[in-house]
């Protein structure tokens, strides 16, 4: 059986991964123009809207034609510097911002060194180089993207602390809390994402993605709508459903890891901190089991003036939690409860579901 490339690595096949396609580059953007040629025969094979509306050029680079993209990229960026106001009612049109300036993304299947070397040089962060692989799963054709040269990105595997708030988030406060509160929750949690969104995952497990669509910030989760950070509250009920998702997942986590030694063994599926990112340690005193009395007129008298234990249900636990910890009392008149991870609590309420 003779196999071929599951995309034609040449000028068309890289336009028809990135023409059709755009949101794979960078979330939220959109193609608008193809086909564009500026000033003296300057080319740009596309103009893109971005999330924030702003435009972004797109170049594409294929193998091994790709040494005029480096001047291709300067001299349309400094046209569009001059002479952006000449397209702006094309471009209006569209959708499109001309108030905060243009970027430039080179996509290309591979770049030679000196072409990328060139990029590099220019030391420009409006230029973003994004390299293709394509891949197929189950008849299903997608394409990966390893960014080259990106300011807005966060290299693989980094943590929440590391890979900050996208430069499109930074003036928006909530989104800065929610950011906040999913590092205090575990510092185990990576970031990945662009100049628009962040996606938090833990141990493979997808929690959430903070994105922002025009000036709307939303946290958007699998299998439900999107939900914007209009107020405080909304922050809360965003952080509170990451919680689940997380807890859900060390839960997982130990069920996977099969059944350990008495020594190690948790003494309950409550006895551990939520903060804690190891399955098999538990976080709480063991409590003293009850010894025999010698007969019922003892008992009685040993349990004169004495208050029967209350459990309090922990905060942001799932209900699945409570069926195997025995009955549960909840604490009279309270409509919100705090999510504790150590010896600090959260200063957030968690919202009943």
């Amino acid at each position: 059986m003779i196999y071929g490339p599951i995309v034609p690595r040449t000028q068309d096949g890289l336009a028809e991964v990135v023409l059709r396609a755009p949101e794979r580059l960078e979330g939220g953007l959109q193609t608008v123009v193809e086909g564009l040629r500026l000033g003296e025969g300057i080319l740009v094979d596309a103009v893109a809207r971005d999330a924030s509306g702003l435009p972004v050029l797109l170049f594409l680079a294929p193998p091994p034609d790709d040494r005029s993209v480096p001047a291709r990229v300067v001299e349309a960026l400094s046209w569009f510097d001059e002479f952006g106001a000449a397209l702006r009612d094309v471009l209006q049109r569209r959708a499109v911002r001309l108030d905060r300036g243009v970027r430039a993304i080179v996509a290309c299947f591979d770049l030679t060194d000196t072409t990328l070397r060139r990029l590099r040089e220019l030391a420009d962060p409006r230029i973003t180089v994004l390299r293709l692989e394509p891949f197929q799963i189950g008849g299903q054709r997608d394409v990966g993207v390893v960014p080259l040269l990106d300011h807005g990105r966060p290299h693989l595997g980094a943590r929440v602390t590391d890979a900050g708030l996208p430069s499109a988030l930074d003036d928006y406060p909530r989104a800065r809390r929610f950011l906040d509160l999913i590092d205090r929750l575990d510092p185990v949690i990576e970031a990945s994402g662009d100049r628009y969104r962040r996606s938090f995952s833990y141990r493979g497990t997808a929690l959430a993605t903070l994105c922002r669509v025009d000036d709307v910030v939303e946290v958007r989760f699998a299998g439900a709508a999107p939900l914007p950070l209009r107020e405080e509250a909304d922050v809360a009920i965003a952080f509170d459903r990451v919680a689940r998702r997380y807890l859900a997942s060390q839960r997982r986590s130990r069920e996977d890891s099969g059944p350990t030694s008495s020594a190690e063994r948790p003494s309950g599926p409550r006895g551990r901190a939520m903060g804690s990112t190891d399955p098999h340690v538990d976080q709480r005193a063991r409590r003293p089991q009850p010894t025999a009395l010698p007969d019922d007129e003892s008992r009685g008298q040993d349990l004169v003036g004495r208050e029967p234990r209350r459990h309090l249900r922990p905060a942001a636990y799932d209900d699945e939690f409570a069926d195997s910890c025995g009955p549960v009392v909840e604490a009279p008149e309270r409509s919100e409860r705090r999510l504790q991870s150590g010896p600090d609590d959260f200063d957030l309420p968690i919202l009943e579901p």
